[in-house]
């Protein structure tokens, strides 16, 4: 879809049964009905809160979700609803927000890049209060996703043909859907993975932290330095600012520690403000209390991502601590990898094995993630209690991945039976958190190149969309209408392209003939380096979507 647009207005949902009910209307819960709209895909939401989230919470997203985003049509809006880079290019380390930097580091996962970008659709900062009611009404705006809010499941009943769904409704009367597979995206406690008895292996209790939102005029504190976070260095009240709207909101988020006694109701109106002028360093500052909210910090991930009918996704599969903003992120890619596949097997066009994929490929990509999350935590002293050892052993600085993670926003590379390795040797994830080298070897995003078209200067990633895409290199011959002519038997949604680019040949490794199929998550599904005819390439999209398993009929 284009970059902007609103998704096509088809036909009002079913009040009663969707094929796919969505339990959770958080970001990765949207981005999934979101996505599967696009495909054509209806969907209840069940959402136990009265509304989207009123707090800001998560508040990074990085360049590969608003890639994501500009194929939902949403990519735009959230754009404008972000605060502009100038404001919110740096994290600094000082003792309170009025003093000199100890330190600072540009956030090189979010804003405009500098020199030859690794995404037409750059990072960006805006909060989850700013963000879910874009994906919301995006999502409405389809005619195929229902959100219903005050609605708290309550059992899962899987059977060989579908799944139930017990809830109560705002009323408090009980309700059952039925659907086809349901997606929990109902966060770190989820109700429906504590239902299937899937448990979460991993460390928890990183730090106990209490988020104290506010609105204050911070200018003459902040000295036009482009704050997006502050790490404040203060033994009477270590913790950080950010900064959520660009100009009076702003989250001050305090430690605690449980052993000594501390709790989160011991933080009042009036410790609130001390809080906060202390981190500032303003014992004078006007404030207006916004909200509180505690929460603790975990590095965990799900034992698994399915249990038959029933799919996990976000925070739901994988808690991470809030360090470089991965959480929320991971979960949007999530909703992403699994829409075409639900879609494909609902459509008739792939087979249900292609499902399993989904675990194969997330999972391994959600511990890598987790673990370099984890060790960005430790390197700032925020999975230890405060005045800890470990803690004053952090001052020392973050490590060098920090801010800088390119390689985990862009890097994952799948390995599973959507993907027909061609033999080509790729770096190991281990020291590729920051280094990302653009390659169209199978597993791995599509990667973007600027290119002419019809006249205008586009993305390579902008010809990607709900459907497969394949790229063939070709100066002398056009190959598209044969391609895509063989494939409309098939039923599987394919658009053909031929660029003649020898910049876009090289960053996808491929002579003239050569060419890519990339599946609708914009992942690279076979490449065939030189000589890709029509029988390779309908012979790759065969084996993608009905994996082994399932009988062959395309």
């Amino acid at each position: 879809m284009a970059n902007g647009a609103t998704p096509p207005m088809v036909r009002a949902v079913d009040e009663a049964n969707a094929p796919i009910v969505i339990v959770g209307a958080g970001p990765v819960g949207l981005a999934s009905a979101l996505s599967l709209a696009c495909h054509g895909i209806r969907s209840i939401v069940l959402e136990r809160r009265r509304d989207v989230s009123a707090l800001p919470r998560a508040r990074f997203v990085n360049a590969r979700s608003m890639e994501i985003f500009r194929q939902l049509g949403v990519e735009s809006l959230v754009r404008l609803a972000s605060v502009p880079d100038e404001k919110t290019a740096n994290a600094v380390w000082l003792p309170a927000l009025v003093a000199d930097d100890v330190r600072r580091r540009r956030i090189e996962t979010v804003g405009a890049p500098s020199g030859e970008p690794r995404s037409p659709a750059p990072g960006v900062t805006t909060s989850q209060d700013r963000l879910d009611p874009i994906l919301l009404e995006g999502a409405r705006a389809t005619g195929l996703v229902e959100v219903r809010f005050g609605h708290r499941v309550s059992g899962v009943t899987q059977r060989d043909d579908g799944v139930s769904v017990d809830y109560t409704d705002e009323a408090g009367a009980a309700r059952s859907a039925t659907a086809s597979y349901v997606l929990a995206a109902d966060g770190a406690s989820s109700g429906v993975r504590e239902l299937l008895g899937i448990p979460m292996i991993g460390p928890s209790g990183l730090g106990h932290t209490v988020n104290i939102h506010f609105r204050a005029d911070l200018d003459r504190a902040v000295r036009g330095r482009g704050v997006n976070l502050a790490f404040i260095m203060n033994p009477r009240q270590p913790g950080l600012l950010l900064n959520i709207d660009g100009v009076t909101q702003w989250t001050a988020q305090a430690l605690y520690n449980p052993t000594l006694g501390q709790r989160p109701e011991d933080y009042t109106a009036e410790r609130c403000r001390d809080v906060i002028r202390t981190q500032v360093g303003d014992t004078d500052l006007q404030i207006e209390l916004l909200g509180v909210a505690p929460w603790s910090s975990a590095a965990r991930v799900a034992e698994r991502f399915q249990d038959r009918r029933v799919f996990l996704l976000g925070d739901a599969a994988h808690e991470m601590p809030p360090a470089g903003g991965f959480g929320m992120n991971t979960g949007i890619h999530d909703a992403h990898n699994l829409a075409w596949k639900l879609a494909g097997v609902l459509q008739g066009w792939a087979a249900a094995p292609l499902l399993d994929t989904y675990e194969q490929e997330r999972r391994p990509t959600a511990q890598w993630t987790t673990v370099e999350v984890l060790k960005n935590l430790t390197s700032v002293g925020r999975d230890v209690d405060p005045g800890s050892d470990g803690a004053r052993a952090a001052s020392a600085g973050p490590r060098p991945e920090f801010f800088r993670e390119h390689g985990l926003v862009f890097g994952a590379r799948y390995t599973s039976a959507a993907v027909l390795d061609d033999g080509t040797t790729v770096p190991d994830r281990e020291g590729q958190v920051v280094d990302y080298v653009p390659t169209a070897a199978p597993g791995g995003r599509a990667p973007h190149v600027w290119i002419e078209r019809s006249g205008r200067r586009i993305s390579t990633l902008d010809l990607l969309g709900t459907h497969f895409t394949v790229l063939t290199h070709g100066a002398r011959t056009d190959r598209t209408p044969e391609i895509e002519t063989a494939a409309a038997s098939s039923g599987v949604p394919l658009r053909a392209f031929t660029i003649a680019e020898h910049e876009w040949a090289e960053r996808y490794g491929l002579v003239e003939g050569g060419g890519v199929l990339v599946r609708p998550d914009g992942h690279v599904a076979w490449r065939g380096v030189r000589d890709a005819t029509v029988d390779d390439i309908l012979r790759a999209l065969r084996t993608v979507v009905r994996p082994a398993g399932a009988a062959a009929v395309l």
